[in-house]
């Protein structure tokens, strides 16, 4: 089950669906799944209940972008139904999900996350001639996430190839610069906390390819 909750959005509406192109106002969703046990061949039983709010503000300096999602899983379940927070351990910047988090490195069944996006526009490059003819732009950003693992599903993690209950805080920042030629964006990112293990990437440089017409 999932409900959304926007006051003042509006929409984009076609024969067949319709497609949110305003954000100035909060959006809530509220998510509820169960997964009932024995039902098609189920050999577990659980509940998963998120909330995630989003909003886009445009001001005089510029566009932030928000998003605050929280959720919880109750029962016991093996690590591929948890949360597994989405890592990158590629070149390429992908904008859900932690670019300086490795792929499957941390899991929980209770979750909080806060992601900030903050695009200038051109408030300090178009001070710069050659810059304000290039028409480009710069940004920054912040991604955390808080979680813990219940003792119930700790014990799935020992099978879970490497996995690791985050326990604490997970968090990253960075900025960048978009519209290079109309098509590339570079991101120069620092990961902030969990920088005690040795096979993490501390800081990167990532590419995104964005066309614009």
């Amino acid at each position: 089950l999932n409900t959304q909750w926007g006051i003042g959005q509006r929409f984009f509406v076609s024969n067949f669906e319709r497609t949110a192109i305003a954000f100035a106002t909060p959006v809530l969703d509220v998510s509820y799944t169960f997964a009932p046990k024995g039902v098609l061949g189920s050999d577990y039983q659980y509940h998963t209940v998120g909330v995630n709010l989003s909003q886009r503000i445009t001001t005089g300096l510029g566009r932030t972008e928000y998003r605050i999602n929280a959720g919880k899983i109750f029962g016991q379940v093996p690590h591929p139904l948890l949360r597994v927070h989405s890592g990158n351990s590629t070149f390429l910047y992908r904008k859900y999900a932690y670019n300086l988090m490795n792929d499957l490195e941390f899991v929980n069944d209770e979750w909080v996350s806060v992601w900030l996006n903050h695009n200038f526009e051109g408030l300090f490059f178009n001070a710069v001639p050659l810059l304000r003819k290039m028409k480009l732009r710069n940004m920054v950003f912040a991604k955390a996430v808080a979680g813990r693992l219940s003792n119930a599903n700790q014990g799935y993690l020992e099978t879970a190839g490497g996995l690791k209950d985050l326990n604490g805080i997970y968090a990253e920042v960075g900025t960048g610069v978009e519209n290079i030629f109309k098509m590339f964006r570079v991101y120069f990112m620092w990961r902030l906390t969990q920088r005690d293990q040795t096979d993490i990437t501390k800081f990167a440089v990532k590419f995104y390819v964005s066309p614009s017409f």
